[in-house]
């Protein structure tokens, strides 16, 4: 799906529900913290990378305390 001209289509469903599912674009997502969507260098509205804290880390790479 495209829109013609410089928009983002994820403007679509700023505030309301009309994309389908496979835009993966959330539904009215202009609200507290913008259910994730920033504005990107292109100046197009994507899902933000989730925080590194959120991101699951294999055990290995989980430091082992130390034994006596």
């Amino acid at each position: 799906l495209k829109f013609e001209g410089n928009r983002s289509v994820a403007l679509v469903n700023k505030s309301c529900d009309f994309l389908k599912e496979e835009c993966l674009i959330p539904a009215s997502w202009w609200v507290e913290k913008n259910k994730g969507m920033v504005l990107d260098g292109n100046g197009l509205w994507t899902l933000a990378d989730p925080p590194e804290d959120d991101i699951p880390k294999p055990e290995d790479d989980i430091p082992k305390p130390e034994e006596d």
